[in-house]
């Protein structure tokens, strides 16, 4: 399911008109964020089947992992359940868990492109905006911290040596990436 998820995600950012560039630089993301996980998994299975072998070594070993601290136990479950990947395209699962998650490049990505997309959609914007009035326009994008605070942009216009302070409301701008 993991592997589908990261796949999924690295098809979907894709263009409309892949190259065979594209194509392979996505499947390059999809092997450098899933590999490593998925070979820890694969690791993690072939030990737990040697341990369940029916010789008298592996029956030492199950009676001495009887005895192990239960801060191996909990280590181990940090290191099995911290990759949880999400869907890029579909909206963010919150987070309930005690395990913090593992980064995930392909959302890290898809958050980036989103952001760069709401920014440029806003100076489009605000350029029909200030076209209609006549002002030359430049954006200045909030600040990371004011994202989910502020409902509003906000851009600087100068004509003739005045400044006027345009604001768009996000709604705009978001209906504006819709169309």
């Amino acid at each position: 399911m993991q592997d589908a998820v990261v796949l999924a995600n690295c098809i979907y950012e894709l263009p409309r008109n892949p190259t065979p560039q594209d194509i392979t630089q996505a499947f390059a993301y999809y092997k450098s964020e899933r590999f490593p996980f998925a070979k820890t998994a694969y690791d993690t299975s072939h030990r737990l089947a040697s341990i369940v072998k029916q010789n008298w070594y592996y029956s030492i070993l199950r009676a001495l992992l009887r005895y192990l601290p239960k801060s191996v136990f909990t280590r181990s479950l940090q290191v099995m359940y911290h990759y949880r990947p999400q869907a890029t395209f579909l909206p963010p699962v919150q987070d309930k868990g005690q395990i913090k998650p593992a980064p995930q490049p392909s959302l890290l990505r898809a958050q980036l492109a989103r952001d760069n997309a709401t920014v440029a959609a806003a100076a489009a914007l605000a350029a029909d905006v200030n076209h209609e009035a006549g002002l030359e326009s430049s954006l200045n994008p909030p600040q990371r911290h004011d994202m989910d605070a502020s409902s509003l942009y906000t851009t600087s216009s100068t004509a003739a040596g005045s400044a006027v302070t345009t604001v768009i409301h996000k709604e705009e701008v978001e209906g504006a990436i819709a169309v």
